[in-house]
């Protein structure tokens, strides 16, 4: 009982860690583990523990994963969705894929009904095999992306083998229109965020596109045409904000 009590003890001030993070955030039992200097079986068994109170600020949302909820918030705080849960397990190199990546980049305008994510190596296993999946992807390189990085991949992929699509040039011209307004808006701001797609990392986006098996020479043409126009609709962009900003000094 002793021995209990005092991994209980430690569990407690590994969970008073937690206060210092952003109110809602995963939490496994090897990060708390490394918090409360303990085992990370013992820490597993405390959490399952707090999970199971009905009041309790920790929530399981997966095999071995949990959410925390923030203390004294589990009310109301929701759980995390479907699209959080899924990239949490899918881990670095993961992206949208099929419908939800097209209709990120606004090539499709079908609603995928669960979350779909393409992952690097072996898929994992689904905590909701009818809300969330998962696909294996063999390019290793692709750890070197963000997850707005691969569901551009993804879209570009999907493009030649799925029906349901909008026509590519119409769609360029979108995507042209589209990124110059985000753009100018964020251009406008004290200190602007760095563009979707930014150029800096066009050489790096179509290494790693060359290396996917699964491609071919329409799917990196269509890499090269997406990443040329917003390169393009970026340019235009920053000379009607040089062109606006000298108006208005004059």
């Amino acid at each position: 009982m002793a021995n209990m009590a005092a991994v209980c003890s430690a569990v407690s001030a590994g969970l008073g860690c937690l206060r210092s993070e952003p109110d809602s955030v995963f939490v496994t039992a090897s990060d708390l583990a490394v918090r409360a200097g303990m085992s990370a079986e013992a820490a597993g068994r405390c959490l399952r523990r707090e999970a199971a109170r009905p009041d309790g600020s920790v929530r399981r949302v997966a095999r071995g994963l949990y959410w925390w909820c923030g203390a004294g918030q589990a009310e109301s705080r929701p759980a995390p969705d479907v699209g959080q849960i899924g990239r949490r397990i899918a881990g670095p190199g993961c992206g949208a894929t099929h419908f939800v990546a097209l209709n990120r980049w606004g090539l499709s305008t079908q609603i995928a009904p669960r979350a779909m994510l393409a992952v690097v190596g072996r898929r994992p296993v689904s905590p909701q095999p009818g809300r969330i999946w998962f696909f294996g992807r063999g390019n290793q390189a692709r750890r070197e992306l963000d997850f707005e990085e691969v569901t551009f991949l993804e879209a570009m992929l999907c493009y030649g083998r799925m029906t349901c699509v909008e026509p590519w040039w119409p769609s360029l011209a979108k995507c042209h229109w589209w990124a110059r307004e985000e753009r100018e808006l964020q251009l406008g701001w004290p200190d602007p965020p760095p563009p979707t797609l930014g150029p800096a990392r066009h050489g790096l986006i179509r290494e790693v596109a060359a290396q996917d098996r699964m491609g071919g020479r329409a799917y990196l043409q269509r890499v090269d045409q997406w990443l040329d126009t917003v390169d393009d609709a970026y340019r235009c962009a920053a000379a009607n904000v040089a062109r606006s900003r000298t108006r208005s000094a004059a």
